[in-house]
């Protein structure tokens, strides 16, 4: 049974566009159980409009639904348009079937990090071929020759950037790598932002069953 304390929380919670998979799946596990995993997204809908009497709007609908993928399939390690939507929507999108929408270097940096949180691989190289092609393929269309370190699963079909190229002109070079350079710290700044909000939104749960240390652990591992 909630307290007032905590069906106020999640009344609130639960309208904030902002909040992470994380957070929002740890948070009605606790509310609800097991049996989330196997409802619809209308009975979940259902469900938060009669506790809470809030609708659960998009796109933290299919965030929800998203990590609930996560947790009861490995179908984003081993399905490209799985892997695309997964980060699309972990990443602030919303699922639409209909629409190819490829995730950038950014996207697959965060849909990385947040699934990696909810269902930690059993192997060191969990992705299929296709997937880690893919993620080569957008490092190249982007220019980033020295990915971020989540990315770095591509490392070994990477080719490095050669400096002999711009031998003739340094500036040249000098511009080439501080532009890669610049891509790749500007996704690691994204990334640490997003890691220190989603260990604050864990942190204030008011979790009945449990809490989330030991996510918060691995976060503040990865900060």
């Amino acid at each position: 049974m909630l307290t007032l304390q905590q069906r106020t929380f999640y009344r609130q919670v639960l309208t904030d566009q902002s909040l992470f998979t994380t957070p929002a799946i740890i948070g009605l596990l606790d509310v609800y159980g097991m049996e989330l995993l196997d409802w619809l997204p209308e009975t979940i809908r259902h469900e938060i409009a009669d506790d809470f009497n809030i609708p659960l709007k998009e796109p933290l609908l299919s965030r929800v639904m998203s990590g609930i993928t996560l947790l009861t399939t490995d179908s984003f390690f081993n399905s490209l348009p799985d892997f695309v939507m997964h980060c699309n929507v972990l990443s602030g999108g919303v699922f639409n079937p209909e629409l190819w929408d490829p995730a950038d270097a950014a996207e697959c940096s965060w849909g990385i990090t947040e699934s990696m949180l909810l269902m930690p691989p059993e192997t060191d190289n969990p992705f299929s071929d296709e997937i880690v092609g893919y993620i080569s393929a957008v490092l190249d269309m982007e220019g980033i020759v020295t990915p971020p370190d989540v990315l770095r699963i591509v490392a070994n079909v990477r080719v490095p950037f050669d400096i002999g190229s711009f031998s003739e002109d340094p500036e040249m070079a000098a511009a080439v790598i501080g532009f890669e350079n610049s891509k790749t710290d500007s996704i690691n700044q994204m990334l640490k932002e997003n890691i220190a909000k989603l260990t604050q939104q864990l942190q204030s749960l008011p979790l009945i069953n449990g809490d989330s240390a030991e996510i918060v652990k691995q976060l503040q591992q990865i900060r």
